[in-house]
C-alpha cells in the first residue's frame, strides 16, 4: 500500500469506538445522515495523535428492525467520514436484533487501522519546555457528554420544540446544534505531519476532556498551562450550544472541563477537539486540522499604511513568517493602497454607497477575507468599527492597533488627546476585538514612550507611527 512504501519501519495502529447516547437523539429526531461521520471521527482521531495515517475502516450496525432508508443514511455518513479522513471503507457487519432492541433503535461501532513509521512517531518523548499548545476548533459538543445533554437540554421537550429556532443559539434550532457532526481532524493533521510541521504530540479531547486527555501528551517532567479566562468570560469563543446547556443546567462545575472540550486554542481562539503540542514556530490552523508554519493576514487600513509597511518589511526581512493576502481600505485615496500594490498585494476598496451601510460593507469585506484564506485580520489605522459579519467570521482573530496606552485616550484622536492632556507617557496598544469587546478587548502587547512638554504634536504622530509599526510586527511575530 502506498503509505508503506517510503517507511523505514512501518507500525500498524488500530482503534475502535462508538457514538454513544447521541444516537438516542438522532432516533428521536429521525436524523441519521451524520451519525456515521461521528463514528468515523471518534475512531480515526484516536489513532492520529501518535502520527498514524488511517488506512481502512470497518463498521458494525446493530438495529432493532432493518429499515433500508435509515441504513442508507447511516452508511452514507460513514462513507463521507472516511472520505474526509482519507481512509477506505472496506466493509462491515449489520445485525438485526428483534426482541432485544426496539424496532427504531440502533447502535454503531467502528474499527480503524492506520500506519506510522516508527522513527516518525510523535508523543510525550518529543515534548519539551517552551512548546505551545494549539487547540483545533470543535464544531460543538461532538460525540461526548450526551447523557448530560439529554438530561438538561433535551429531556421533556417535544420534537417541535427541538426544531424551533432559538435566539440563544443565534437563530439555530437545538436539534441542529446537538446533531452537528463531529469534526474530523485526521486528514488535515496527516497533511500537516507530511508537510513537516513540527507537531510533537497530540491529544484527542473526548470523554476525559482536557484534564485527563492532555496528560497523555505530556512527559512526567513537563506541565501545561491552559488559560480558561476569568470573571470577564472565557479566553475563547464558547459554542452557543454549550452556553445554552450551562444555562439549562443552572450551574457550572469543574467537570465541565471534561466532556465538553473547554480549552484554550491559539491565543484563546476556540473550543478545541484536538490539542496539538507543537514547536513554538507553529502559528495557526486552517480548515479541519490543517496546521501551518505561516500566517495568512488580512489588513484593514484607512490612511498612509505605516503599519502595513512595517509588516511588509518584516516579512521581506524574514522576521515574520506570514503572507499578506488582502489589504482593504475604507478610503480610495489612502496611500497604503500604493504600498500594497508596490508589494504585489491584492487590494479592495468599497464604494461610498456600500460603506453607507456598515453591516453590508462588513459582509462584503468578510466574504473577501474568507475567500483570500485569511487567518488573522489586523486593523492597522482603520478608522471604522468592525461589526458582526467580520467578528463572527474571525472569532478572536481580529486585532486592532491603537496609538495610545489603553484604557486611556480611546477614539480616533488618541495622540492629539494625549498631547492636549499633557501626559508624560503615551504609547501604543495591540488588542483583540471580538463580539464581546468591539472597541478594546484583551490586550496582547503594549509599548510605552515618554513625552516632553516641548514635543510638537506632529512629532508625536511620527513617533507614534514608528511605535505602532514596530509593535505591530513584534506582536504578529509572537
Amino acid at each position: 500500500m502506498a503509505p508503506y512504501k517510503d517507511m523505514e519501519d512501518p507500525v500498524l495502529v488500530s482503534g475502535t469506538d462508538g457514538v454513544g447516547t447521541k444516537l438516542a437523539i438522532a432516533q428521536l429526531l429521525d436524523r441519521h445522515e451524520t451519525v456515521g461521520e461521528d463514528l468515523v471521527a471518534m475512531c480515526v482521531d484516536d489513532v492520529v495523535p501518535i502520527g498514524a495515517e488511517p488506512l481502512f475502516f470497518l463498521d458494525y450496525v446493530a438495529i432493532g428492525k432493518l429499515r433500508a432508508e435509515h441504513v442508507a443514511k447511516i452508511v452514507g455518513g460513514i462513507a463521507e467520514g472516511c472520505r474526509k479522513s482519507g481512509c477506505a471503507l472496506v466493509g462491515g457487519e449489520m445485525a438485526e436484533h428483534p426482541g432485544v432492541m426496539n424496532p427504531n433503535d440502533y447502535d454503531l461501532a467502528g474499527f480503524v487501522v492506520g500506519v506510522v513509521d516508527r522513527p516518525k512517531m510523535i508523543g510525550p518523548h518529543l515534548v519539551h519546555e517552551g512548546d505551545v499548545i494549539l487547540g483545533l476548533p470543535s464544531s460543538g459538543i461532538h460525540s461526548n457528554g450526551y447523557s448530560l445533554v439529554r438530561k438538561v437540554a433535551i429531556g421533556g421537550k417535544t420534537v417541535e420544540e427541538l426544531e424551533r429556532p432559538l435566539p440563544e443559539l443565534g437563530g439555530e434550532s437545538l436539534a441542529d446544534a446537538v446533531m452537528r457532526p463531529t469534526t474530523i481532524y485526521a486528514g488535515g493533521l496527516v497533511r500537516a505531519l507530511k508537510a513537516g510541521v513540527p507537531i510533537h504530540a497530540m491529544a484527542h479531547i473526548t470523554g476525559g476532556g482536557i484534564t485527563e486527555n492532555l496528560n497523555r501528551a505530556l512527559p512526567a517532567n513537563v506541565d501545561a498551562v491552559v488559560d480558561r479566562g476569568g470573571e470577564d468570560g472565557p479566553a475563547w469563543d464558547v459554542p452557543p450550544v454549550i452556553t445554552y446547556q450551562d444555562l439549562q443546567h443552572g450551574r457550572w462545575h469543574e467537570h465541565h472541563l471534561r466532556p465538553r472540550r473547554r480549552g484554550r486554542g491559539l491565543r484563546g481562539a476556540c473550543c478545541p477537539g484536538v490539542l496539538a503540542v507543537c514547536d513554538g514556530r507553529v502559528r495557526c490552523w486552517r480548515g479541519q486540522g490543517d496546521l501551518s508554519m505561516s500566517i495568512k493576514l488580512g489588513v484593514l487600513i484607512s490612511g498612509s499604511g505605516t503599519n502595513l509597511q512595517a509588516l511588509i518589511d518584516a516579512i521581506a526581512a524574514g522576521k515574520l513568517d506570514a503572507t499578506i493576502e488582502l489589504v482593504v481600505s475604507s478610503r480610495p485615496s489612502a496611500y497604503g493602497l500604493k504600498r500594497a500594490e508596490a508589494a504585489g498585494i491584492q487590494t479592495l476598496t468599497l464604494s461610498k454607497e456600500i460603506y453607507a451601510d456598515p453591516m453590508v460593507a462588513d459582509e462584503v469585506i468578510a466574504t473577501e477575507l474568507r475567500r483570500a484564506g485569511v487567518d488573522y485580520v489586523l486593523m492597522a489605522g482603520y478608522m471604522r468599527m468592525v461589526h458582526d459579519p467580520i467578528l463572527a467570521s474571525f472569532p478572536n482573530r481580529v486585532v486592532n492597533i491603537h496609538p495610545a496606552l489603553l484604557p486611556s485616550f480611546k477614539g480616533a484622536h488618541a495622540i492629539q488627546d494625549a498631547f492636549d492632556y499633557g501626559v508624560k507617557v503615551t504609547g501604543v496598544t495591540v488588542h483583540f476585538a471580538n463580539r464581546r469587546w468591539r472597541r478594546a478587548g484583551p490586550s496582547t502587547s503594549s509599548r510605552p514612550a515618554s513625552t516632553r512638554s516641548s514635543t510638537r504634536s506632529t512629532r508625536m504622530w511620527r513617533s507614534s507611527w514608528q511605535r505602532d509599526a514596530c509593535t505591530c510586527a513584534r506582536t504578529v511575530t509572537w
